[in-house]
């Protein structure tokens, strides 16, 4: 069992070399110009620092540095799935589930799937609906990794040509031709399905687990408002705002209430997460 949840960390001195590339924003000048050449140096060092404590033995150390790059901004599945692994080998069964549950909204992973599950047998967690399947979550990842700007130029060219030809067809001007202005509109149809798609993951309302051992959820954001239901370590929820120190969260399929931010760590924030 360990051994396939570790399997990935020989691979890590390649994930380094490639890191640079991969850097999401850290290091951005106001033109955005994206990582600096220095920035990009420092994130190949760490995560070289990172590969080196996990082959020695030193799962803390790895798991300190793939923190920090995540505070600076480099996020990448590769940097979360071995941050899950470091965590793991520490017992840190949160970070590990944290660190797992957010690289699989970036990347669906069947490897990373089965990690997550050896996680969430060492968390009480709450048993929830799944809202998708792994099949699923795979066509949303081949989605996600089309620009939206090339869908959106793809969509546009297609469908106009499609019933510039169809018109010019109509009016005559134009014989011979109605299956290729019926063959432009229908590949119209896939672009328009991706940029529905970005579309669709702006507004998705951002997600987080709990990181405590339980915390109360209430009717508002404050301890003197009644108490709902409880929610344990390692429950995915969502956030649906935020006001003082309070998290209005949500859980699938399931109701709403306010929970103590402190409780909840963010994916896409790591200074949430606590450490």
């Amino acid at each position: 069992m360990i051994g396939r949840c570790w399997r990935m960390a020989a691979a890590m001195g390649l994930l380094a070399a490639a890191l640079p590339r991969m850097a999401a924003s850290a290091g951005a000048d106001a033109a955005g110009a994206g990582p600096s050449v220095a920035s990009r140096e420092a994130s190949t060092a760490g995560f070289a620092r990172a590969v080196e404590g996990y082959e020695a033995g030193r799962p803390a150390d790895a798991k300190r540095e793939l923190l920090a790059l995540l505070d600076e901004g480099f996020v990448h599945p590769a940097v979360l799935y071995n941050l899950g692994n470091a965590a793991y080998r520490l017992e840190d069964w949160v970070t590990a589930a944290y660190a797992y549950e957010w690289a699989a909204r970036l990347e669906a992973d069947r490897d990373l799937a089965h990690n997550l599950e050896l996680v969430r047998r060492h968390l009480p967690g709450d048993r929830l609906p799944v809202e998708s399947t792994v099949a699923a979550q795979r066509v949303a990842d081949v989605l996600r990794r089309v620009p939206l700007r090339l869908a959106l130029w793809t969509l546009v060219a297609a469908w106009t040509l499609g019933w510039l030809v169809l018109a010019l067809r109509l009016t005559g001007r134009l014989s011979g031709f109605t299956w290729l202005g019926v063959t432009l509109l229908l590949l119209s149809v896939p672009p328009a399905v991706v940029a529905a798609a970005h579309v669709a993951r702006a507004r998705t309302p951002a997600e987080g687990i709990v990181q405590v051992p339980e915390v109360d959820v209430r009717s508002g954001p404050g301890h003197d408002y009644a108490l709902l239901f409880t929610l344990h370590a390692g429950t995915v929820v969502k956030q649906l705002g935020e006001r003082a120190d309070w998290r209005h969260v949500a859980i699938a399929g399931g109701p709403d209430g306010w929970a103590e931010a402190s409780s909840v760590a963010v994916f896409g924030e790591p200074a949430t997460l606590r450490r």
